[in-house]
């Protein structure tokens, strides 16, 4: 079946993707004739990055672990304060050295376990947070909700929020019940920060798009994406009022990961893309452009996924998509093309 009888159909509202040279030589893989891109084809592209939410499953904690862990301490600290007794009796100098450089570790270890610590509590809060809202979602009556909704807008870092927090006030009623406290809540308070995080993830799966289709080492591609994907991490996060330490921010790419493998997402449009945007397509499109795309893609499903785990109050409506920041994405590889043509 040809490409042309694969798409035919009479109402198809079309696109034009990309413009490419009408010869193909062997050293060119950008023809200038139009590629045509039926609004259909993308659906699949949106089924496979659409969200499959699964909680990941609560384990118990593995005594046998932390047994070791104490056990591996307790040693570890009994040989230290024998070398340290040993070492002032027979060489005081050397061992004062040594105690100094052991000092100066611990204190950092410490401080960073801290850090580690608050960014771990801070997530967890907002998991609570959560949890509240989920609650107060299924409660008809009336209750804590206003005072809910006021401790979250108080973790908040952006100054917007305060005057919509206002304003939210100033909309309430006496006869609203929980339900209606936190979905208006969330529509008029909440609506602005999820603006700014949608932008935020827009802007780095635009710039992943590029990057991975400029890199000529997959390693490299690797490692890029691992520094973009962290940074929006932290940035959407951040909006939200959570400073991600190290343990923090693993346990949010295990919840964010899950059900996702990066290697079969990363080259989705490159291998298995003749499904959704046809051969004629990507025959014009080459491979690290493609692959770009997918993870440019891959990166706004990790970037959707964050703004849910992080958002204090459930979606109520309107949740983000994958759909929300596909022009962006789509429109970042068509100028590349189109420069790349021009030169």
């Amino acid at each position: 079946m040809s490409q042309s009888d694969k798409f035919k159909q009479p109402d198809f509202q079309q696109q034009i993707l990309f413009s490419n040279s009408d010869t193909k030589s062997p050293e060119s893989e950008q023809p200038d004739t139009p590629v045509i891109l039926p609004e259909e084809a993308w659906q699949a592209v949106d089924e496979i990055f659409e969200d499959h939410e699964q909680e990941l499953p609560k384990k118990r904690p593995n005594w046998l672990w932390r047994i070791a862990g104490v056990s591996f301490a307790g040693v570890v600290t009994y040989e230290l304060v024998d070398f340290f007794i040993s070492g002032f009796a027979s060489s005081p100098l050397i061992t004062g050295v040594y105690a100094l450089l052991a000092g100066s570790i611990g204190t950092i270890a410490l401080l960073t376990l801290f850090k580690e610590l608050k960014g771990l509590r801070q997530y967890r809060r907002q998991q609570n947070y959560q949890h509240q809202a989920e609650a107060f979602l299924q409660h008809q009556g009336q209750g804590d909700s206003r005072k809910f909704c006021q401790s979250v807008t108080q973790r908040l870092p952006i100054d917007s929020v305060e005057t919509l927090h206002q304003q939210w006030l100033d909309s309430l009623s006496e006869h609203l019940n929980d339900e209606e406290v936190v979905t208006l809540y969330s529509r008029q308070v909440l609506s602005e920060v999820d603006k700014q995080a949608m932008e935020q993830v827009a802007k780095f799966s635009s710039e992943a798009v590029v990057l991975v289709a400029i890199s000529p080492i997959a390693l490299v591609d690797m490692m890029v994406l691992l520094w973009r994907n962290l940074r929006m991490l932290d940035k959407v996060a951040g909006l939200y009022g959570i400073r991600l330490g190290y343990w923090s921010r693993i346990s949010l790419i295990k919840q964010v990961f899950v059900n996702m493998v990066y290697a079969g997402a990363s080259e989705i449009i490159a291998d298995i893309g003749v499904d959704m945007l046809g051969v004629e397509t990507l025959g014009k499109l080459s491979t690290r452009l493609a692959q770009g795309l997918g993870a440019g893609m891959l990166t706004a499903k990790l970037g959707i996924r964050t703004i849910k785990l992080c958002r204090p109050v459930p979606f109520v409506e309107n949740p983000p998509g994958i759909k929300q920041v596909r022009r962006q994405i789509v429109g970042q590889v068509r100028q590349l093309m189109s420069k790349a043509a021009a030169k």
